[in-house]
């Protein structure tokens, strides 16, 4: 009778372990989904933000260079007094 209950806890016990091992794996392919996910929308904001960054520079170039224009050479009819 003692051994029947020893053999019938470690059936279980062999039962527990393997839905435990189970739901690990699915746990850890969740996890990498979201984890794959989460990357990609980073990726998305990342490209969005370098696109904006890449175009505020541009409009800083051209004011920029706009402005040294202006400077270097301003309109004559400041220069020119009646």
């Amino acid at each position: 009778m003692t051994s029947m209950k020893y053999n019938h806890s470690k059936e279980l016990a062999s039962k527990l372990a393997s839905a435990l091992e189970e739901q690990r794996s699915q746990s850890a392919l969740h996890l990498q989904g979201q984890l794959k996910e989460l990357r990609r929308e980073a990726d998305l904001e990342l490209k969005k933000e370098r696109e904006n960054s890449q175009m505020l520079l541009s409009q800083c170039q051209q004011d920029n260079s706009q402005l040294h224009l202006k400077y270097r050479f301003p309109p004559t009819h400041f220069l020119c007094k009646e």
